[in-house]
């Protein structure tokens, strides 16, 4: 896997700036759908093992990392159950909302947490994690480093790892609102029954 250096902060705002001008030109959930399918592609690539001819993706996924939690989910879901189609993930990421995506999400949510059998796959689950921390050093800007650091900690926490804490915590520190660290933190001890 290659590791992300030097995501220039100016990319990724140009990204940011263009998402966000699209929604309000196109709409909330077509603006999503067209930003966030390459980025899920990419995602699915990366976590896959697929190599990539450039890097443009990784500074997309940082500019809608820090404002759309949807997407944060849709990668982590994608992660804990593999099954889980490309449309599916991007009804997750790009409508959140719906009652359909409430219902996939808390039924993977459950599915993940209570069955013991729902064993994630671990060389997928590597390559995410490592994305993860790769994209949390690649800018030179703190503020989009949270975001990534708390779904490697949610990941880290998913899969056992006592270093799950020390992650959310750095996440914390760069922007206390972030529900996942806080999350990650208040679960404690206690992990997906597939750990035993």
């Amino acid at each position: 896997m290659n590791t992300i250096t030097g995501i220039s902060t100016e990319a990724i705002q140009s990204v940011a700036d263009g998402w966000k001008s699209d929604i309000i030109t196109m709409g909330y959930h077509a603006a999503n759908r067209q930003w966030f399918t390459p980025l899920i592609d990419a995602w699915l690539d990366a976590i896959e093992g697929n190599a990539h001819t450039n890097d443009n993706w990784k500074a997309g996924l940082l500019a809608v990392l820090r404002d759309s939690k949807s997407i944060r989910d849709a990668l982590l879901l994608s992660v804990i159950d593999s099954r889980l189609t490309r449309d599916m993930l991007l009804g997750v990421a790009a409508d959140p909302h719906t009652p359909e995506t409430r219902e996939l999400v808390g039924r993977t949510l459950t599915n993940g947490f209570e069955n013991p059998d729902a064993k994630p796959d671990c060389e997928r689950f590597a390559r995410a994690f490592l994305t993860l921390i790769d994209l949390s050093a690649a800018s030179d800007e703190p503020e989009y480093e949270s975001q990534p650091l708390a779904a490697a900690a949610w990941l880290a926490w998913w899969a056992g790892d006592k270093d799950a804490g020390m992650l959310a915590s750095a996440a914390l520190a760069i922007d206390e609102e972030n529900s996942l660290a806080t999350l990650v933190l208040a679960a404690g001890n206690r992990h997906p029954a597939y750990l035993g």
